[in-house]
């Protein structure tokens, strides 16, 4: 005989025992809210710096009290699930009965061991329960163990996706400050005679060769340049190069006196 068993399913003998059984419920509302509440911790945002690795504590394995055997079934089935409980009378007249709970949340299903106990209809009348108290703390053990499996599992698949993100921020960060374009401008020179030799000294340090009415980009800052043509006078002067805008020099380089002794 196949018997399907809910939470709330059975009807408590009396108000006491009902009011035993909400106790045992409740408590067992509470571990699943505090096993909640850690998960909960795991979903912290990808921004948080920490991920809790602090492991569940072990429920012992030591036998418990258990008051009525669907009170006890009650404890080990989630929310919201099926247990199943199979009675099978075996040829010699003896009875077979397995306890098959469904998995809890993050345990695979073929790693719930069932509770199988094969006995006398009286024998089971005496002993089921007991054998059921032995056996609860041994499925809870089952249940914590999927729970921190999954708990770490979870927590090294935060820590990766963290560092990840990190590197990725970090290399992201380094290709934008490498590859920004300094603050520039540009200039133009226009001399006069137009064939003078012209060279302008950057404000970062380097010289350039332009000639009249060329345009150059220029680091921003003062800049030096400096005129020169064969029997003209030389001209030197600054110009402030400011960030995206054209500077125009115009420079005149008269022509020299000529020498009273006639030779240069």
């Amino acid at each position: 005989m196949t018997a399907l068993a809910t939470p709330g399913a059975a009807a408590p003998a009396s108000d006491e025992n009902h009011d035993d059984e909400i106790d045992d419920v409740d408590d067992a509302d509470t571990e699943g809210d505090e096993a909640e509440d850690t998960g909960n911790d795991e979903d912290a945002s990808p921004e948080s710096a920490a991920v809790d690795s602090t492991p569940i504590t072990m429920p012992s394995l030591e036998p418990v009290a258990i008051q009525g055997i669907f009170r006890g079934l009650a404890l080990i089935i989630p929310e919201k699930t099926t247990l199943l409980l199979a009675i099978a009378k075996l040829a010699n007249g003896d009875l077979r009965v397995t306890v098959q709970p469904p998995p809890a949340p993050d345990e695979p299903a073929e790693t719930v061991l069932p509770l199988t106990v094969t006995a006398s209809a009286e024998d089971l009348d005496a002993q089921f329960v007991n054998a059921f108290s032995a056996y609860k703390p041994a499925r809870d053990y089952a249940t914590a163990s999927a729970a921190e499996i999954a708990r770490a599992t979870k927590a090294a698949a935060d820590k990766t996706r963290l560092e990840a993100e990190a590197r990725r921020k970090k290399t992201a960060s380094t290709t934008s400050t490498s590859g920004a374009r300094k603050p520039s401008g540009m200039l133009i020179v226009k001399t006069t005679p137009a064939t003078a030799a012209i060279k302008v000294a950057a404000n970062d340090g380097k010289t350039h060769d332009v000639t009249s009415g060329g345009k150059i980009t220029l680091a921003v800052g003062k800049a030096t340049i400096t005129a020169t043509l064969a029997g003209h006078n030389s001209k030197l002067t600054t110009v402030t190069i400011a960030n995206g805008a054209t500077e125009t020099v115009e420079l005149e380089l008269p022509a020299c006196e000529p020498s009273l002794f006639g030779g240069a």
